[in-house]
């Protein structure tokens, strides 16, 4: 994705382009899994943990990424697809944690759209797997 495509994403989710921003989103989205916070830490080290933060936490409420975790005391962030908003998170996906890489990836699941439960209003479903990637398999 080049810098004009994420300044309109950024653009289309009411958040000004900044270079922060923009460093940012092109990080989480060529990171190749999700990117657990330390890495995230590690690379922008130039900004300070409160405005990293809030970056972030706007990026999330704007429906640009999303916070995934599979039991570890670590968020990990991945990049959203474009139907998630302001309101609404939309993931047809699992989150499965490779237990040799350790690596976090979001993976598409085909017939998991909704789960209903009597008396309840489900807003987000989050599944959490481990085991060994395609990649440790080989």
């Amino acid at each position: 994705m080049d810098t004009s495509q994420v300044k309109s994403l950024l653009n289309q989710h009411k958040l000004k382009a900044t270079p922060s921003r923009l460093a940012l989103y092109h990080y989480v989205h060529d990171f190749g899994s999700a990117v657990p916070y330390s890495n995230i830490q590690d690379e922008f080290k130039d900004l300070d943990r409160v405005t990293l933060y809030r970056t972030l936490n706007a990026m999330c409420d704007k429906g640009l990424m999303h916070r995934a975790s599979v039991g570890d005391d670590e968020v990990h962030y991945a990049v959203c697809a474009h139907s998630c908003t302001t309101t609404e998170h939309h993931h047809d996906h699992v989150h499965f944690k490779c237990d040799d890489c350790e690596r976090l990836y979001c993976v598409p699941t085909k017939g998991l759209s909704t789960i209903e439960l009597d008396g309840y209003e489900v807003r987000e479903i989050q599944i959490q797997l481990s085991g060994v990637c395609k990649g440790c398999r080989g």
